[in-house]
C-alpha cells in the first residue's frame, strides 16, 4: 500500500476517467454522456429529495444503477484513464498503469475500503459518484474522520446525484463503464489523499483538489455542509 500511495501522489488530481465537456454557463457533463451536474442542479436534487418524507424516500431509490464487474472491465478502466492521459501527460498515464494495471493493485479493493461503513453499494454508478464527491468533500473541508461519512449523508447525497444520472444510465446501458470511472477516481484521489498527508504536502493537495473540482463541476465544495439531505449551503 505504501508504494500504491507514493506513486498515486504524483498523479495530477484532475485525472479524468472519461472526457468532460462543457454545456452551459454552470454546468459540466460530469461523465462525457451529457449528464450535467453543477450547484444548481446538485440543489435542485436536494430540494426535491427534502420536501416531504415520502418523497425523500422515493427520490433516494432513484434508479437501480447496479451491475456485475469484471476483472477485464476493470483493466479496460485503467486503460481508458491512461489512453486519455496519454497525449498531454504520458508521464501520468504511466504511473496509473504502473499503480492500477494488471498484476498491480486492485483499485476496488482501494473503493471498498473507502465505502465501508457508509452504506453505499459497490458496483452501482450512482453510489460511486456519491462516493466520488464525498471523497472530494473530505480533502476539501480537511475532513480526515471517516465516521463523519455516516449512513444518513451518504444515502442523502445518493439521492441527490441519482436523478443526474437516471436519464442517460437508463437507457445507454453504460451504468458499469461509468461506475467503474468513478471508483478509480476516487481511489486515485484516496490515494493522493493520504499521501499527501504523511509527506507533509496537505495543504497544497487541498487546494488543488479544490480548484480542480470548482473548474470542471462549477461547484465549491467549500460552501457546503454534509446532511441527511446530502450537500447543503453553509
Amino acid at each position: 500500500m505504501k508504494r500504491l500511495l507514493q506513486m498515486a501522489s504524483v498523479l495530477l488530481v484532475s485525472l479524468t476517467v472519461m472526457p468532460t465537456a462543457h454545456a452551459q454557463a454552470g454546468a459540466i457533463d460530469m461523465t462525457g454522456m451529457g449528464i450535467y451536474a453543477g450547484e444548481e442542479a446538485v440543489m435542485d436534487a436536494a430540494r426535491e429529495t427534502s420536501s416531504t418524507p415520502a418523497r425523500s424516500k422515493a427520490k433516494q431509490a432513484v434508479g437501480s444503477f447496479g451491475y456485475t464487474p469484471t476483472t477485464a472491465l476493470r483493466q479496460q478502466t485503467v486503460r481508458n484513464a491512461a489512453q486519455g492521459l496519454q497525449t498531454q501527460r504520458p508521464a501520468d498515464a504511466k504511473v496509473l498503469e504502473r499503480a492500477f494495471g494488471p498484476g498491480k493493485a486492485d483499485y476496488n479493493q482501494v473503493y471498498e475500503g473507502i465505502i465501508k461503513g457508509s452504506s453505499l453499494r459497490n458496483n452501482d454508478a450512482a453510489d460511486a459518484l456519491a462516493a466520488y464527491i464525498l471523497m472530494n468533500w473530505m480533502v476539501v473541508n480537511n475532513v480526515q474522520d471517516g465516521n463523519a461519512i455516516t449512513v444518513p449523508v451518504a444515502r442523502g447525497v445518493r439521492a441527490q446525484v441519482a436523478p443526474l444520472l437516471a436519464p442517460k444510465l437508463t437507457a445507454s446501458g453504460t451504468a458499469a463503464q461509468t461506475g467503474e470511472g468513478f471508483k478509480l477516481q476516487t481511489a486515485v484521489l484516496f490515494a493522493g489523499w493520504q499521501a499527501a498527508i504523511k509527506g507533509g504536502q496537505l495543504p497544497g493537495f487541498r487546494q488543488d483538489v479544490a480548484t480542480n473540482f470548482k473548474t470542471q463541476y462549477h461547484f465549491d465544495l467549500a460552501q457546503f455542509k454534509l446532511t441527511g439531505q446530502g450537500l447543503v449551503k453553509r
